[in-house]
């Protein structure tokens, strides 16, 4: 006599519906701003802990919900299908959460900022958002507005893929940081060679400004003794011609029209001498 078929209990390995949980699936909080990635993690943990049943799918979506976002599907949960309880609890989450096209070109074009991310980050955020709706020109274009000056400058030239261009500006941004660490650290506590080479880097440009500011320097004391030596010899000038016409200050300050100045011409009768 067959043992399985005259124990109830014995578990018949053959059957399709039979699901048998090996691996827990244990899925983070619902992700409210990323809902299709979340459901993306979910379904892998639902292959690799073969698990199958649109019940036990479900009741895994439920008990990761918060409350903020259990609100949006009240509706499902008070009253739901008898099948298809899994998808029609997924469909609702992702339409009822996900940003309209509208709003993610909004951030596109307004919200996103580099911060404290890599360019490499931003970029991809910034894909995302876009999703088929917008070409790469226009995204490289947003992309390069969001990152500082400096690195604007030499990415643009670039002919490099956007992926390319966006490892090349993880790397410039990362020289930029190190510089500016530099800049704030004792020469004493930088122990690596990357720290050591961006401190060289910037004893260069400090050699460079100097010698700059030495010339600036130089030209403005130049220009002063220049201006000096003109303003000697404009009085020397003076003193010589004042020497030369003895004879009248005034004879020397207004030549021969010194007789059409109606005031002056009893004071020059008294006090100037004769021309020879």
């Amino acid at each position: 006599m067959d043992e399985n078929k005259s124990d109830p209990t014995a578990l018949n390995f053959d059957n399709p519906n039979m699901e048998i949980n090996r691996v827990a699936v244990k899925p983070p909080i619902f992700w409210r701003n990323k809902p299709k990635l979340w459901f993306l993690q979910l379904e892998a943990q639902f292959a690799n802990s073969g698990i199958s049943q649109d019940a036990t799918k479900y009741n895994i979506v439920v008990a990761a919900l918060d409350e903020n976002v259990l609100d949006f599907v009240v509706d499902i949960l008070s009253n739901p299908p008898e099948n298809e309880k899994y998808n029609t609890l997924k469909k609702a989450l992702l339409n009822r959460l996900t940003d309209t096209e509208e709003s993610r070109l909004k951030k596109l074009l307004t919200d996103l900022e580099l911060g404290d991310k890599r360019p490499s980050d931003l970029l991809r955020q910034m894909k995302s958002l876009a999703g088929n709706s917008i070409s790469d020109e226009i995204i490289k274009s947003l992309w390069l507005q969001r990152l500082p000056q400096q690195t604007q400058a030499i990415l643009t030239i670039s002919n490099d893929t956007l992926d390319k261009i966006a490892e090349m500006a993880d790397k410039i941004i990362a020289v930029y940081s190190s510089s500016e660490i530099c800049q704030v650290t004792k020469v004493g506590s930088l122990p690596n060679s990357a720290s050591s080479f961006n401190r060289n880097k910037l004893d260069v440009l400090q050699a460079d400004i100097a010698a700059l500011t030495k010339k600036f320097d130089e030209f403005s004391r130049n220009t002063r003794s220049r201006s000096k030596s003109r303003g000697n010899d404009r009085r020397r000038r003076s003193r010589s011609n004042s020497a030369r016409y003895e004879f009248c200050w005034y004879h020397f300050k207004f030549g021969k029209n010194v007789y059409s100045h109606a005031s002056l011409k009893k004071k020059i009768r008294k006090t100037s001498k004769p021309i020879a």
